[in-house]
């Protein structure tokens, strides 16, 4: 994910379904790079894959899809 399409995307919420078995999808490292671009984003993922720490988690809220009932676009 490069710098130039974070800043093409006008995105606040991302929704990130994968079971990560194979490649330990998501990767910290992509989330930070999409943070970095975007302070006001929302994750949405599909289950907990201890990606981010507790104190992460709460400052980012990342929220999970079995906690969400509807995601407003």
């Amino acid at each position: 994910m490069s710098k130039e399409l974070l800043e093409k995307i006008k995105c606040n919420k991302y929704i990130i379904s994968t079971n990560g078995k194979k490649f330990f999808h998501p990767k910290k490292k992509i989330l930070s790079h999409i943070i970095h671009y975007n302070s006001k984003v929302e994750f949405y993922l599909n289950y907990v894959r201890n990606v981010f720490s507790r104190d992460e988690l709460e400052e980012y809220e990342f929220k999970y899809l079995e906690d969400v009932v509807e995601v407003q676009i």
